[in-house]
């Protein structure tokens, strides 16, 4: 016997950041950014979660920022939302999350410990530029494994799908 797993299916009006063109995307450490997985091809986890869709990213060990830049068509997405956190598999490394919007901070964590998880919401109503920003937790970049769970952008009324989940 075979056991096969479904596919994800299509989610009307929403766009994963993780299947879309990136205009910069750095990462610390050494590291590249990764689509849908953590630093060692598995599963991104935070706080005990899996997330089958998702960006991973490191840290700098100075004030250098992460950074994943999308360019957006004008009026094509009304919301931003993710969950992020430290990934499971970074241990003790601490970070801060950032959402900025053409260039404005919209939203930032406090410093992120390994089974912290906050929920970021933000408007891009307008927005051609967004980038998710991470910066190190003020005490080096070590095991600074930084995720970003479910990294969506809704089109405007459309309904999301991963609220609440």
């Amino acid at each position: 016997t075979t056991l096969r797993t479904p596919g994800l299916q299509e989610l009307p009006g929403v766009t994963f950041v993780s299947d879309m063109q990136w205009a910069k995307a750095t990462a610390g450490a050494e590291n590249s950014v990764h689509r849908d997985t953590n630093y060692y091809g598995k599963p991104i986890t935070l706080a005990g979660k899996s997330y089958p869709k998702g960006v991973w990213t490191h840290a700098f060990p100075d004030d250098t920022p992460a950074d994943l830049a999308v360019a957006l068509p004008p009026g094509k997405y009304a919301t931003f939302a993710a969950d992020v956190g430290v990934e499971a598999a970074g241990g003790g490394g601490t970070v801060v999350f950032q959402v900025l919007v053409n260039g404005d901070v919209k939203a930032q964590s406090p410093v992120m410990a390994q089974g912290m998880v906050r929920r970021l919401r933000v408007d891009v109503a307008g927005a051609t530029a967004v980038t998710l920003r991470v910066l190190n937790g003020g005490d080096g970049y070590a095991c600074d494994h930084a995720a970003w769970g479910f990294a969506r952008f809704l089109e405007p009324g459309a309904k999301d799908p991963l609220e609440g989940q």
